[in-house]
């Protein structure tokens, strides 16, 4: 089975952008719609599956937390759906928390991960996860590693937890190359070392 990466955060941070730069070195370029809107982009659960560095990656773009239009629970019952539906049996599976660095890390965030977490993936789920900032551009040449220690004391909790550890990718720059680039490798590479079993993925016959 496919190295399954499951995205999500909030609305606007370039969740489908993360998923279409994933898969961006394996046809269909672009699968996820991914665009500047107000409201959500992606209102339910979309897979897509493409080889990238000879190993096979299943990416499951979600809805973002923050629209109006679709309370907390009504995302995390639609993630729980995805997960079941749409990830094969066997398969292991990665957390991508996104975060974008044009915006600072706030309390709506932290409510997002404790959701996600209560409602979804389970107490475990930090272990599995690895940290996706987008427009890595905004560092203006600063390293993710230094920028990072400036943040809150809550932020820096978070970081010891995630399994996975942080990488800042920049789309636009992913997509225009359209091979994978070295950020989305090595984030493959992380995802890969902390995947491991879901119970969510039901045990559907072949």
């Amino acid at each position: 089975p496919p190295l399954v990466v499951v995205l999500f955060g909030r609305v606007g941070t370039g969740k489908s952008s993360t998923a279409n730069s994933l898969l961006a070195s394996s046809p269909p370029a672009h699968p996820f719609e991914a665009r500047r809107s107000a409201a959500a982009v992606t209102g339910v659960c979309r897979a897509e599956c493409g080889t990238v560095a000879g190993r096979r990656v299943l990416v499951l773009d979600t809805p973002g937390f923050g629209d109006a239009a679709q309370s907390v629970q009504e995302i995390c019952a639609e993630i729980r759906r995805g997960v079941a539906e749409l990830v094969p049996p066997g398969a292991l599976v990665s957390q991508l928390l996104i975060f974008s660095l044009q915006s600072r890390v706030g309390e709506d965030d932290f409510a997002v991960i404790e959701a996600v977490e209560g409602q979804v993936f389970g107490p475990r789920m930090l272990a599995s996860t690895s940290i996706v900032w987008t427009h890595a551009d905004a560092l203006d040449g600063q390293s993710l590693e230094d920028y990072l220690q400036g943040a809150g004391e809550r932020v820096q909790e978070l970081l010891a937890k995630v399994g996975g550890g942080s990488v800042a990718v920049d789309n636009r720059q992913q997509l225009a190359e359209g091979a994978s680039l070295p950020q989305v490798e090595d984030l493959l590479r992380r995802a890969e070392a902390v995947a491991c079993k879901c119970p969510l993925v039901r045990l559907r016959a072949p």
